[in-house]
């Protein structure tokens, strides 16, 4: 995650610079915006990082989506630019003659579509489903991501606040 902020703070750094040689602002007044990022991006990662020290385990669930070796191209690459944080949602299968397989999806606002991602592993089903019929108000996140495309090695963790 290190690694990402980097990135995102050079990236972000290069925008800044491209703007002030354009405008042209003072060196004084660049490196006050850019130090005003660097302070914004590290108060963001304690808020995500703060959001994970301080966890009652009775009331989150976490499992790896299951089905993703299944996925087309497309959705291989739209999984590839998940990152953790990103909301998932949770629904019975209607096409499940039982009702007991529970759809991830992801919705990609570019397309304003829901992507289908994969299903909650069996063994979770009944207890995720449990979670979801008594608490309307539980929230589903990607709580990490592993996606390498070459060799098809696709895993995406989730959790459940509830």
């Amino acid at each position: 995650m290190d690694v990402l902020i980097v990135i995102f703070e050079m990236n972000n750094c290069l925008f800044t610079l491209r703007e002030c040689i354009s405008n042209s602002e003072s060196y004084e007044e660049l490196q006050d915006r850019v130090n005003l990022n660097v302070i914004t991006r590290k108060e963001e990662k304690e808020q995500y990082e703060s959001r994970y020290e301080n966890k009652d385990s009775s009331n989150y669930c976490f499992f790896n989506v299951a089905g993703l070796r299944y996925l087309k191209a497309k959705t291989k690459k739209l999984i590839a630019e998940l990152v953790p944080g990103d909301i998932l949602f949770l629904e019975r299968d209607s096409d499940d003659e039982y009702n007991n397989m529970i759809k991830v999806t992801f919705f990609d606002i570019i397309k304003s579509d829901e992507i289908l991602l994969g299903y909650v592993p069996a063994d979770k089903t009944v207890s995720i489903g449990e979670i979801i019929d008594d608490n309307p108000q539980y929230q589903c996140y990607v709580n990490d991501i592993s996606c390498s495309l070459s060799d098809n090695n696709i895993s995406i963790s989730a959790e459940i606040k509830y």
